[in-house]
């Protein structure tokens, strides 16, 4: 079992550089199909915002999406998502032993930070989002115990605005932002920076 082609890891510093001979037709957001015509692979992953292309890509190859599944709580989907990925490479004991290491590390966690409070901020775009529970901040609620603050409100969750703030305007919010945080007084406030994780030059905030 070998990758033949991989959407370009390049500017993403945290992956490791892939090996000679893959072809990689760029990033994740195009499922290049005539170029998976033509390579003519076993087997195709694609990422969450690709999986309205799997009927496509189905007529070249077995395709799936292994994009997690936040109504059931992100560990438990990425749980389960490598349970079927090693399934297919007959790697069960390794992922049963991977796993196992996590759940532990989590159990680690909920012993420690159960019960206290937290909000979750999302940068994108050097834009600061106060999320609500659920989908990608499920994690630290659902599997470590902590407690929600804020709550889910219309247009909340990170979403990407009708226009872009120029800079004077993105301040202001991103000032709203963090005083509503300090006006919850939460135990912890963790970041999930989207600029840093996408590759973005120059990441804000």
């Amino acid at each position: 079992d070998r990758i033949v082609c991989a959407a370009d890891p390049a500017v993403l510093g945290y992956l490791k550089p892939l090996k000679q001979g893959i072809v990689l037709p760029g990033g994740l957001k195009n499922d290049h199909r005539e170029l998976l015509e033509r390579i003519k692979p076993d087997l195709i992953f694609v990422s969450a915002r690709l999986s309205r292309s799997l009927p496509g890509l189905r007529s070249i190859a077995p395709a799936m999406s292994l994009a997690p599944d936040y109504s059931r709580g992100a560990f438990k989907s990425c749980r389960e998502n490598l349970r079927t990925l090693a399934a297919l490479f007959g790697l069960e004991s390794r992922a049963e032993e991977e796993i196992a290491a996590a759940q532990q590390r989590v159990q680690g966690l909920t012993e420690r930070l159960s019960g206290k409070t937290h909000v979750v901020l999302m940068v994108n775009n050097a834009r600061l989002h106060l999320l609500p529970p659920g989908g990608r901040a499920s994690f630290a609620s659902d599997a470590a115990g902590l407690v929600k603050l804020h709550k889910a409100a219309a247009g909340a969750g990170g979403r990407r605005p009708a226009r872009m703030a120029d800079a004077r305007e993105q301040a202001r919010s991103n000032e709203a932002v963090l005083e509503r945080v300090l006006a919850l007084r939460p135990d912890f406030v963790l970041v999930l920076n989207k600029d840093l994780a996408v590759g973005r030059p120059n990441p804000g905030a």
